[in-house]
């Protein structure tokens, strides 16, 4: 049985959805937010592939831009600066504070594990009102080459030494299903 659940943060515990005015601002279309994450998932891919790290804001930058290039539209910088400062800010999906209130009062050890920068996940978690919860707030920051190796995220395991190198998902709300890793006693 797992002792400790490590979460993705965007998406998995935090509504993107705050992006959609911006989105509908710059693009017409408040839908581009989502060809934008599909595409922002389709890059970070790329770099786990090829074994390099690349943080959020980068890669969120270069979909955006992909993406506007794609719809013929033209980025101004504050166009960038609105979309992407928004993520510091983003709320918890409805159900995700209680969810992990039950599973840390079941005794699980909380984290997350982000590819955001360690400021901006730290930020993230404040904002959203969930930092009280987490015991750790990671950013998979350098370690995209040992995860190709085969250790999936070194400093999670050196932060928490009994996290296991397999995610499993398990049925649940959103927010206890999605993104985690198990840890074993």
């Amino acid at each position: 049985m797992p002792t400790a659940l490590v979460f993705d943060v965007n998406e998995t515990l935090l509504d993107l959805g705050p992006l959609d005015p911006h989105f509908q601002r710059v693009f017409g279309d408040a839908a581009v937010r989502r060809q934008w994450f599909q595409q922002f998932v389709a890059n970070f891919l790329v770099t786990v592939v090829l074994g390099t790290y690349v943080d959020f804001g980068t890669i969120g930058r270069g979909a955006l831009d992909m993406v506007a290039d794609r719809l013929g539209k033209t980025l101004t910088d504050d166009d960038r600066k609105r979309i992407l400062g928004t993520i510091r800010e983003l709320p918890p999906h409805p159900e995700v504070r209680a969810s992990l209130e039950r599973l840390k009062a079941a005794g699980f050890r909380l984290g997350t594990l982000t590819n955001s920068t360690k400021d901006v996940a730290g930020a993230q978690m404040r904002n959203a009102g969930l930092i009280d919860l987490f015991e750790h707030v990671l950013s998979a920051g350098g370690s995209a080459v040992e995860r190709r190796r085969g250790a999936r995220f070194p400093r999670a395991q050196r932060q928490q030494p009994r996290q296991q190198n397999r995610h499993e998902h398990q049925a649940g709300t959103r927010a206890a299903h999605r993104g985690f890793v198990p840890t074993a006693p």
